[in-house]
């Protein structure tokens, strides 16, 4: 199965520090990659979990409009060309 999935801007996956979510990412990401699934993330550009497509969003800040307009769009042109079973 193709999956799909998509972190926090502001955080690495796995975090550097404390990042509660993105770490339960990382190890979902892992744990569907055992069990024989292709695997895509978006996430902060400086994330280096073991995925087998990884997508850097373009804009790092949550809570700028322009930052999260520019990743409405990436995410949006994004999932038709990574053809996601679930997302």
């Amino acid at each position: 199965m193709r999956i799909l999935l998509s972190s926090d801007p502001e955080l690495p996956v796995p975090p550097k520090l404390y990042g509660g979510i993105e770490r339960i990412v990382d190890l979902l990401a892992t744990g569907l990659q055992i069990r024989g699934h292709s695997v895509g993330l978006v996430a902060h550009p400086d994330s280096t979990s073991k995925v087998t497509q990884f997508f850097p969003w373009r804009g790092k800040r949550s809570q700028n409009i322009f930052d999260t307009i520019q990743n409405i769009i990436f995410l949006w042109s994004l999932v038709p060309k990574a053809q996601p079973d679930l997302n």
